[in-house]
């Protein structure tokens, strides 16, 4: 007759240890792997991603915004020759500094082919920038348009690469919540057995996962952030611009309504910087960009920094015979900042000249021409004595 051997009480707690030393050391084992991939997922998030997408951002700022900037700042003669050749300079070397750190970090092969197709570009850029120091230095016209028009590749080549290097940080992502998954299903296991013992421990690996995964998100929408908004005012910037401009312009059209565009630019702001140096100079920048979000906060209301001190109000669906009345109000708001100015030759404060224009949109309708039709205003309106409004109902 077979004896079936029965296990004393010390066999059954050195069973039990040794059953929680096991699953202990599961989860010790499951919880390091995972939390490794995860933190590697977010590496390369933050170091492969993020910090690459500000890179290529900062080129595309430059590409898009103060290349222009300076080139208005030349046509205005707002900068002599000399200051106007130093400040392209130092885009170059802006571009090359922040090309050089994307370009040297870790690429696949894949991404390899792209980055010596972008540099190309980036050569190319550098070298027309220097064609554009050249006719600045010989006092020729440099045109807007053709600058834009040269660069716009380039600008493209940029947007591909960030919205890729965006969709990489939105696959670590998935990733991540791959491996939160799998982690939770494992610990569900292990606790049916281990129950309160292992409890505390699986607390502390949920709670690690759950701030990773709350930081992943921020990081995602600090990453869209950056790439609709103007750093300095937390404004729209130049590229959302074009977005909402053509967003609006159709809406306007189906519904038979005005679309009201603003350019407007702050008196004699070189002045103020040189009179007061530049940080009081991004100081009046934020006030007013602030006062412009604080009294344009309707939702057919977008306001943008279009560069420099200069910035962009679309107004949708507005009544053609408030469009004057809107922009005079603008005006006013800023003029009751009562910003000291005392270089000013138009006010003793800091104030703004306007340009506008309200049209329905239709098919032929143009973002290029709208502006250039807005500059024109704001250019009157400078002739004219600054500090005021000049535009056009359609």
């Amino acid at each position: 007759m077979i004896k079936i051997k029965r296990f004393s009480t010390l066999d059954k707690l050195t069973l039990l240890l040794a059953t929680f030393v096991m699953g202990f050391t599961f989860v010790l084992f499951v919880g390091y792997d995972n939390t490794t991939k995860m933190k590697r997922s977010i590496d390369l998030i933050y170091f492969g991603s993020y910090v690459q997408v500000v890179k290529l951002k900062n080129i595309s700022t430059i590409i898009n915004e103060d290349i222009i900037k300076e080139t208005i700042n030349y046509q205005n003669r707002n900068l002599t020759t000399d200051n106007s050749i130093k400040n392209i300079k130092d885009l170059q070397t802006q571009i090359a500094n922040n090309w050089k750190y994307y370009k040297n970090s870790y690429k696949t092969d894949k991404e390899l082919k792209n980055v010596k197709l972008v540099d190309s570009l980036i050569q190319n850029t550098i070298l027309y920038f220097e064609d554009i120091k050249i006719a600045i230095s010989n006092n020729k016209k440099v045109s807007l348009n053709r600058i834009i028009h040269r660069l716009e590749p380039m600008a493209k080549a940029l947007e591909k690469t960030i919205n890729y290097e965006t969709d990489n940080a939105y696959i670590q992502k998935t990733l991540i919540n791959e491996n939160y998954s799998y982690t939770l299903m494992i610990l569900g296991v292990i606790l049916f057995f281990m129950a309160i013992s292992i409890a505390t421990i699986s607390y502390f690996i949920v709670k690690s996962i759950k701030k990773n995964e709350d930081s992943l998100i921020n990081m995602a929408k600090e990453l869209r952030d950056l790439s609709i908004t103007d750093p300095l005012t937390k404004l729209y910037n130049r590229r959302h611009f074009t977005d909402i401009f053509h967003q609006e312009a159709r809406k306007c059209q189906r519904e038979r309504k005005h679309l009201t565009f603003m350019m407007i630019d702050i008196d004699y702001f070189k002045k103020y910087n040189d009179t007061y140096g530049h940080g009081m100079g991004d100081d009046v920048l934020k006030d007013v960009a602030n006062c412009f979000k604080t009294n344009l906060r309707r939702p057919c209301d977008f306001v943008f920094r279009l560069g420099g001190e200069e910035f962009g109000i679309l107004i949708s669906g507005e009544d053609s015979s408030n469009a004057s009345l809107m922009a005079d109000y603008v005006v006013e708001k800023v003029r009751d900042l009562k910003i000291p100015h005392k270089a000013s030759e138009v006010s003793k404060n800091v104030s703004i000249s306007l340009g506008y224009l309200s049209f329905i949109p239709d098919n032929t309708t143009n973002l290029d021409r709208t502006m250039e039709k807005a500059d024109e205003y704001l250019y009157q309106t400078k002739e004219s004595g600054r500090n005021g409004v000049k535009g056009r109902v359609l």
